[in-house]
C-alpha cells in the first residue's frame, strides 16, 4: 500500500480508512454526506495488517487512538473515529 499524505490542513474533511469491511468508516461518510460536507476519503485497502502498519505511522498525531476511521478537521485529528467525529460536529 502506498502511503497517503497526510492531511491536508486547508482541507475542511480528511479520512481515512477502508470502505469494505469497516463499518465505522462507511458510517462517519455516511454522516458527512448527510450533512452536505466535502471531505478527500484515502481508501486504505483490505489488507488489515497493512493498515494497522499505515496507522502506526500517526501514532505521533493519534498516540493510542491510532484506529480507523482517522478523521481530520483543517488537519486537526478528531479523537474516537466516527462516533468522535458526530460529537465533535455539533460543536462546530
Amino acid at each position: 500500500m502506498d502511503l497517503a499524505p497526510r492531511p491536508d490542513p486547508s482541507q475542511r474533511w480528511t479520512i481515512y480508512g477502508a470502505s469494505s469491511w469497516c463499518g465505522p468508516c462507511r458510517r462517519v461518510k455516511a454522516f458527512l454526506n448527510k450533512k452536505n460536507e466535502e471531505y478527500k476519503f484515502y481508501e486504505l485497502g483490505n489488507d488489515v495488517g497493512k493498515v494497522r502498519e499505515f496507522v502506526k505511522t500517526f501514532s505521533d498525531i493519534a498516540g493510542d487512538n491510532a484506529t480507523i476511521p482517522m478523521v481530520f478537521h483543517y488537519g486537526k485529528f478528531i479523537k474516537g473515529g466516527c462516533d468522535g467525529t458526530v460529537a465533535y460536529y455539533k460543536t462546530l
